[in-house]
């Protein structure tokens, strides 16, 4: 019986198997459509949140753009939770205000990160890997770190590797010296 039951399976999942599907495939990033946000963060004292939400709502359409204008680029937003919710968009849409990523290193100042667009070519700007500080108003941006050329070609990237809260205003920073051929 048993026997029979794991021969009717292969039967089955052969014959399944072997017929061709006519559908055209789905493109996957058509099926997974972004959300409202990404990479949600409280403040220290958590009387502040702040995430990247997109610049304008996603389209989730299986059909295909008619221009590549349409690009969804998320932006830096700050709520402030204890203040009736208002929220101030921090980061901008252009190639020069893009953030990639965040963090807060107190209740006023967050760590940020330049967006990488990787459609500007083949050309190298380090400043594109200069870690930042900047008020949670959007005002005072300060270099943390700045990227720059080595002494070879190549480029020293940094990367904060932690906040450490037990040292107010100390950052743990990694840089990475990657040699020009790589680009």
């Amino acid at each position: 019986m048993k026997i029979s039951k794991i021969l009717f399976f292969f039967v089955f999942l052969s014959i399944n198997l072997s017929i061709p599907s006519f559908a055209e495939p789905i493109p996957l990033e058509k099926l997974l459509c972004g959300g409202s946000a990404s990479g949600g963060d409280l403040s220290p004292s958590g009387r502040y949140y702040a995430a990247m939400v997109p610049s304008s709502p996603p389209e989730c359409s299986i059909e295909e753009p008619e221009d590549e204008s349409n690009e969804v680029v998320n932006v830096l937003i700050v709520i402030d939770l204890e203040d009736g919710m208002k929220a101030k968009r921090i980061s901008g849409t252009s190639l020069n205000a893009r953030i990639s990523s965040f963090d807060w290193l107190n209740d006023d100042t967050l760590y940020i990160s330049r967006g990488r667009d990787y459609q500007a070519g083949s050309s190298m700007n380090a400043d594109m890997y200069t870690l930042y500080t900047i008020d949670r108003n959007g005002k005072n941006r300060k270099v943390l770190y700045k990227a720059s050329q080595s002494k070879s070609g190549g480029l020293k990237i940094p990367m904060m590797v932690d906040t450490l809260p037990q040292f107010p205003n100390k950052v743990l920073i990694s840089v990475n010296r990657r040699p020009s051929s790589v680009w």
